[in-house]
């Protein structure tokens, strides 16, 4: 089973460009093929691994909860999240197969 997973997410005081933060939470979303869409400003994945998620999850959350723990980061915080997950639809699955 995959799941589908859609994230919107907004940090606090994450200095543009270089989104320390931000960009940690990048690499840990992009690492279980969830992706960001430029067009409703969330980060999307159709058919994701649930145990490669909750992996990747477990690091955002760290570093959500724990935001000076990467270095450069002064102030940088969440200000919120929003996720929802269901089961990933077939006909998606298997288009993310082939």
């Amino acid at each position: 089973m995959k799941w589908r997973v859609i994230i919107r997410m907004s940090l606090a005081d994450d200095d543009r460009p270089s989104s320390k933060l931000g960009n940690r939470v990048k690499k840990c979303l992009t690492q279980c093929d969830i992706t960001f869409n430029k067009n409703t400003r969330t980060w999307e994945g159709l058919a994701v691994s649930p145990e490669e998620a909750a992996k990747q999850f477990q690091s955002v959350f760290f570093f959500l909860a724990n935001p000076k723990q990467i270095p450069g980061v002064r102030r940088a915080c969440l200000d919120h999240i929003w996720i929802y997950i269901d089961r990933a639809h077939e006909k998606t699955v298997s288009a993310a197969r082939s």
